[in-house]
């Protein structure tokens, strides 16, 4: 049997990222729901889940589209999607598996906003294709690893210190109800206590300087003793208390050094607030009570010297417990977001299944915060205050790592590059054949799938932004400049490609959140955002080449032989005979116009209009009766273009075109003008509520996760069931 101690200082050990909003730097958070983390390959993976902007005042996202990712684990991106996320939040996603190996992958998803910020702040869930090695699966006792963490890293002499000490076994998973003593340097017992069910211990006794103490655990009838680092009367370390909206803070081994220090405190409820004129202990009364809190205390250069967080306890809902007695009874899993912005989801998992995750600990916790240590998800098997303590104990280990305070402090508002998405846009730059900067007017779009028209003005510099709405991905878009005479006009359009984050490797996948990354030039475990590259994806799009358009014989178009085969006189003959097209008469001798052409598919989304009849390219306004005349042999074809394929010959025409192309006409063929253009659109999904029907199974766990505005609650519940 091998037994690993490790002694770990928070004071040593650090995150790196960016930061948020102006004031109180906020950003959004996403919860990924599976109902699973195992599955087949080939398998549709279904994704449920919610977005949240946890700030003061606020619940809802900035966000209408989120982006889901399916990596595999050398971080190449297999899928990647956009979805809209425009119901209070929520949203659903199918993720294909298709010729996809077995093995671990892990899904990722961010907003645009979250994108100026930390990526380890991005919403990550593991997920398993295929069937699981043994090795994931069982769990080896062997090895049994101690990590003792003295809260913000220094034990400090003659004060009441707290220590945090976690026992975890070879694959991560926590130590339940092991006795262990804390002992000082004559090997007499301080105090003992029982590891929790997350396998955490917290001891509170007063350091001497100068003396070593020890704890004692008995692993598999063996003694070990793990030593405690020496007190430490040189580090400053700050220590805090909340009550309501009232802190209650403390800096200890400040001797006087104070004036070369700063202290400053972040929630999402506050923000970033420096608290002057502090001394070496105070109450700061705060403007809305937070559910976690940091307290920062730093140099002149805001470089921190110490860092502390605070869980701070909550109620939970009484209407929880109806919520849970339903879904005993139905056993059903359920995900629905109701009326108030609440989002409910019910899921029955495997016992084995240790990946999944909980929409409390994903929004208010792994969100912001990283510690070496994987997340105590037994907690939500409890309701009473040993929850908390448990939280406390974990959040001792871990630090914040959403921003870099002093970057945070330097940019302020100038932190945000990145945009909430509330409109999908189209936006390019307009460049004449001679690589010249069109001046003005306008850059008009269509979409080819279901005809909606778009235009947006260009400015001085030749650039364009065009707001569209909602379209599927695969949708291409037919794009035309359009000088300030109303004229298209031969240019070229380069569009802004998207850009994606880099992904990071995630070790330990399911266990916890920590990264390492192999980029040359990088620090391995220690890394900011901004020293890769942003990955850039480039939409697809083509300038029109002379071809020949898809023919749909008696359709959208007739060629000469299927004139003559048909004996068609005139001109009328033959588009009275395409059900593309209906031919409208007035009876009314005083008619200006006594034909009208129009399309059988339906009006376009400017105000409707007929077609334009174009012979040989010529637009005929005028006697169209005299045109509609014209001897069918005198034809060599007849075709209904669609609006964007009218650019190459005429402007305006909304609804499309018939060109008719005579035996004697010009026959140079007209050459579009545009550029079709293919961006990333939304993956989309069956609206609605999403109820599905659990599968039995014996020894499963029930997950209940509530979002309800800025409350949040996740609970389990362990049942034994018949198999059906």
């Amino acid at each position: 049997m091998r037994v690993v101690f490790i002694l770990s200082l928070l004071g040593l050990w650090c995150s790196f990222g960016f930061a948020q909003l102006p004031k109180d730097f906020r950003t959004e958070q996403i919860f990924l729901e599976l109902g699973k983390t195992e599955w087949n390959p080939g398998d549709t993976l279904e994704v449920n889940g919610v977005v949240t902007c946890l700030a003061a005042n606020r619940f809802l996202p900035y966000s209408n589209y989120l982006y889901i990712e399916l990596l595999n684990s050398q971080d190449s991106v297999l899928v990647r999607q956009r979805v809209d996320c425009k119901k209070e939040g929520s949203f659903r996603a199918r993720i294909p598996t298709e010729r996809i190996y077995s093995g671990s992958y892990y899904l990722r998803s961010y907003t645009n906003l979250m994108r100026n910020f930390s990526s380890e702040s991005f919403a990550y869930q593991p997920v398993y294709i295929g069937s699981k090695p043994s090795s994931l699966k069982s769990l080896d006792n062997d090895e049994v690893s101690c990590y003792i963490y003295p809260t913000a890293g220094v034990l400090c002499p003659n004060r009441i210190q707290e220590v945090t000490a976690s026992f975890l076994n070879s694959q991560g998973e926590p130590l339940e109800s092991l006795p262990v003593a804390l002992l000082n340097e004559a090997g007499d017992t301080i105090s003992s206590v029982k590891t929790s069910n997350s396998g955490f211990t917290v001891f509170h006794f007063i350091p001497l300087m100068g003396k070593r103490y020890s704890l004692s655990v008995n692993i598999s009838g063996k003694d070990k003793r793990i030593l405690l680092p020496f007190a430490d009367d040189k580090k400053m370390k700050v220590q805090c208390s909340v009550n309501g909206n009232k802190l209650f803070y403390e800096v200890l081994n400040a001797k006087g050094r104070l004036d070369n220090t700063e202290l400053y405190l972040f929630s999402r409820e506050n923000g970033v607030c420096k608290i002057d004129k502090f001394g070496e202990s105070g109450v700061v009364l705060l403007t809305n009570s937070p559910k976690i809190i940091t307290l920062f205390l730093t140099d002149k250069n805001h470089q921190i010297l110490s860092e502390t967080s605070i869980v701070c306890k909550y109620q939970y809902p009484q209407y929880v417990d109806s919520l849970i007695n339903e879904a005993q009874r139905t056993f059903s899993n359920d995900t629905v977001v109701l009326a108030g912005n609440r989002y409910e989801s019910i899921r029955f998992v495997s016992d084995s299944d240790k990946w999944v995750s909980h929409a409390e600990s994903d929004l208010l916790y792994l969100s912001d915060y990283n510690s070496p240590l994987p997340f105590p998800k037994k907690v939500f098997q409890k309701r009473t205050s040993s929850r908390f303590a448990d939280l406390q104990a974990w959040m001792n280990t871990a630090r914040f790592k959403r921003f870099e305070l002093s970057e945070a402090l330097l940019k302020d508002s100038a932190i945000y590059t990145h945009l909430p998405e509330e409109n999908m846009l189209i936006i390019g730059k307009v460049m004449s054949i001679d690589d010249l900067v069109l001046r003005g007017g306008k850059v008009v779009a269509y979409n080819t799938r279901n005809a909606l028209v778009y235009d947006a003005p260009v400015d001085k510099k030749g650039r364009f932004r065009m707001a569209v709405d909602d379209f599927e991905d695969g949708d291409t878009f037919f794009l035309q400049p359009v000088n300030v005479r109303e004229q298209p006009v031969n240019a070229a359009i380069h569009f802004e490609d998207m850009t994606f984050p880099p992904a990071f490797h995630l070790i330990e996948s399911g266990t916890n959140r920590i990264f390492s990354i192999d980029e040359s030039g990088a620090k391995k475990g220690k890394f900011k955002d901004q020293y890769l590259p942003e990955v850039v994806v480039k939409a697809k799009y083509r300038r029109e080449k002379p071809m020949t358009s898809a023919e749909f014989y008696g359709v959208n178009y007739v060629d000469h032989d299927h004139i003559e085969r048909h004996n068609y006189q005139t001109l009328l003959d033959i588009l009275r005979s395409m059900p593309g097209v209906r031919v409208l008469y007035n009876s009314d001798v005083k008619a200006e116009k006594r034909f009208s052409l129009q399309s059988t598919r339906g009006n376009s989304a400017l105000n409707g209009s007929s077609l334009v009849l174009l012979v040989d390219g010529t637009r005929q306004d005028y006697e169209i009766e005299s045109v509609l005349e014209m001897p069918a042999l005198e034809i060599e074809s007849v075709k209904l273009l669609k609006p964007w394929e009218t650019l190459a010959y005429v402007h305006g025409a909304l609804e499309g075109a018939i060109y008719v192309k005579t035996r004697f006409g010009n026959k140079k063929a007209a050459v579009s003008k545009g550029t079709y253009y293919t961006p990333m659109g939304l993956s989309v999904v069956k609206k609605g509520n999403i109820k599905q029907i659990g599968q039995r199974k014996d020894n499963c766990r029930m997950l209940v996760d509530v979002v309800d505005g800025t409350d949040i609650w996740s609970f389990e519940y362990p049942m034994t069931l018949n198999t059906k």
